[in-house]
């Protein structure tokens, strides 16, 4: 297969071109464009080279199944030889114990040979000399040099070609040892323990002596086996049994690479003959599949429509925006699709066309902000084959536009604090000072009363300008390791009179892992922060009720550890709109508070690298959550 199969197609062959991609044309007269002979030709050099890999290919099979072939002989020579050699051993093993191998060896190399396609087999020592062999007259004798196996004798069977009184024969060899485990198997002290070795003093029961023989005589010469000497095992197969096998092997290699070429060659020519369609149609499985991938990696949300507004395409972004699944939103119309008003989203067309404009999405209880655009699809004559549909999530771009917008407030709040509250201050401290001399010097009554109450203002106004500073001067905590079970604690001392004055129950249960609740931060400011929810916790019921404060560790959005810190109440609870307000500086719904408080808290809390969360009902309290870095505990946690 070509390089230019190997794209996979986005749509079958024959089916009609999706209406999204906007660009892709019918020809005017109804048939697809022509592509030019040339590139339907295939290029001279590639079919060169499938040639030549073909045949490279060939010839790699014919020399990798011959070697394969020869191995696999060579494989049945060898095993079949060792197992001849395995069989004298254990014949001259069993025998030995009653029988010197003189008498033994030599019968049994004389029956063994007698097998097909054995020339010879003998046994033969380091020397050259003939302990037994096939032909009972060469025995005793010596072989010539050449004769010998050069090298130690090894107990894995080898093999080499020789001449034979003129004729090729095969022979392999081995090391011969049938003492190896003695008689019966090797024994606890020795190879005769255990087995039946001969009678006298060194029988099967009294084992040998070190330095002697294997094998002691009874009654005659001295074994030729002895212990220590290295003899050789040879089996010499007749050679033209394993030439004309090879060469049957080989003759069957050439004819399966033969059909391999018949069959490469005719593959060669089919894909020469399909080229030219498999181009075109290469073409245009690439168009469409490019489409698609641009289309289905989109950040937003696109869908098509077809002339009747049934949708033919829509990507992964559109359907999580509209929270639907595919399908139900394909050939659907597409003013049946819930969570947009598209009637209104489509008012107010131009040419088919919607600029970009604004609305929302509808996801249950949740109304998503979008960008929503549309503009029609046509063809080159003009002709309306449908229209395309963006959607964009900018739900975030209006946070950041909110944020920008609160930031511009609070730095220039923070330059107005810094210049008023110094200006204010001074004269707060005369008139408190006016007031308290004008206190002592008239009598009780209604102008001292007065005094105390200038006093009381002046101080309440001292406090609005220091608030008013703490929010505007840069934050600088000075971080420590703190326990968060310690600063509920000093936090509920502080606020235990104003909660016992209105019969607040005060739930709080300090966290047993001190470690879980350890934060770095500044204590004196999370106590103010914590302060300030508590007070307004207390403030929110006015009949009582529950003041409950809950310490949990847990993974934040992004896999960090945090420790969120919960205030909560059972008091009138806040609508959605003051919710949205209750951060912002001198917002506020009490008869005498400065709209500073939340603001300060939130500053405080950003300030520690954490951030605060609400969560409130009209009528059902409220839960305010303020969310710190915890200290890791152990490694990655």
């Amino acid at each position: 297969m070509s390089k230019n199969e190997t794209v996979p197609a986005a749509h079958p062959a024959n089916s009609t071109p999706p209406s999204s991609v906007a660009h892709q044309h019918p020809h005017p007269d109804g048939h697809p464009p022509q592509t030019d002979d040339r590139r339907n030709r295939l290029p001279h050099w590639l079919v060169g080279g499938v040639c030549a890999v073909l045949a490279l290919a060939v010839t790699v099979l014919v020399l990798h199944n011959a070697q394969r072939n020869r191995q696999h002989v060579l494989a049945n020579y060898l095993d079949r030889a060792d197992a001849l050699i395995w069989a004298l051993e254990a014949g001259t093993r069993a025998w030995m114990a009653f029988e010197t191998e003189r008498t033994i060896l030599q019968p049994l190399i004389e029956e063994t040979a007698k097998q097909p396609g054995i020339v010879y087999m003998a046994v033969i020592d380091g020397e050259g000399h003939v302990i037994a062999h096939s032909d009972r007259g060469l025995a005793g004798s010596s072989l010539p040099p050449e004769a010998v196996p050069a090298g130690e004798p090894q107990l894995a069977p080898q093999w080499r070609i020789r001449d034979q009184d003129g004729t090729a024969v095969c022979e392999v060899y081995r090391q011969f040892a049938p003492l190896r485990g003695g008689f019966g198997g090797p024994g606890r002290h020795g190879p005769f323990r255990g087995g039946f070795g001969p009678p006298g003093p060194y029988g099967p029961h009294m084992g040998h002596r070190p330095g002697h023989d294997i094998m002691p005589p009874r009654n005659g010469p001295r074994p030729l086996v002895r212990e220590g000497t290295d003899y050789t095992a040879l089996v010499g197969f007749a050679h033209g049994p394993f030439a004309a096998a090879i060469e049957q092997d080989y003759h069957s290699t050439l004819l399966a690479a033969a059909l391999v070429a018949a069959l490469g060659i005719g593959g060669l020519l089919a894909l020469f003959w399909a080229h030219g369609y498999r181009r075109s149609n290469w073409l245009l499985k690439v168009t469409r599949a490019l489409a698609d991938a641009v289309v289905s990696s989109l950040p937003w949300g696109l869908l098509t429509t077809d002339t009747r507004g049934r949708v033919t395409m829509i990507n992964a972004a559109a359907l999580s925006l509209l929270d639907i699944d595919m399908e139900h939103a394909m050939h659907r119309e597409v003013r049946d699709i819930p969570g947009l008003d598209w009637d209104a989203a489509l008012a107010g067309q131009l040419d088919g066309r919607v600029a970009d404009r604004e609305t929302t999405v509808v996801r249950g209880a949740e109304s998503i902000p979008i960008s929503f655009a549309v503009s029609p699809i046509r063809d080159e004559d003009g002709t309306a084959l449908g229209q395309v549909f963006l959607l964009r999530d900018i739900a975030q771009m209006k946070r950041l536009q909110q944020e920008a917008r609160r930031n511009e407030r609070l730095a220039a709040l923070g330059n107005l604090a810094a210049g008023v509250a110094h200006e204010l201050r001074n004269p707060l401290s005369s008139i408190k000072g006016l007031a308290v001399f004008l206190a002592g010097k008239v009598a009780s009554g209604a102008p001292t009363q007065a005094a105390k109450t200038m006093v009381q203002e002046v101080d309440r106004l001292d406090r609005v300008v220091t608030q008013l500073l703490d929010f505007s001067r840069p934050g600088s905590p000075r971080l420590a390791r703190t326990d968060l079970n310690d600063v509920v604690r000093h936090t509920l001392t502080l606020a235990s009179s104003d909660a016992l004055a209105k019969n607040i129950e005060v739930d709080f249960l300090p966290e047993t892992d001190v470690d879980a609740v350890a934060v770095l931060g500044d204590a004196e400011e999370l106590t103010q922060a914590l302060l300030n929810l508590v007070l307004n916790a207390i403030q929110s019921m006015d009949d009582g009720g529950t003041l409950r404060i809950r310490l949990e560790r847990r993974p934040g959005d992004d896999g960090a550890p945090v420790v969120a810190m919960a205030v909560t109440d059972t008091g009138s609870g806040m609508t959605p709109e003051i919710q949205a307000s209750i951060f912002t500086p001198y917002f506020t719904t009490k008869p005498s508070g400065t709209g500073l408080g939340l603001a300060i808290v939130r500053k405080i809390v950003e300030s520690h690298g954490g951030r605060m969360e609400v969560e409130s009902s009209p009528g059902q309290g409220s839960t305010f959550r303020v969310l710190l870095p915890a200290i890791p505990t152990e490694p990655g946690t």
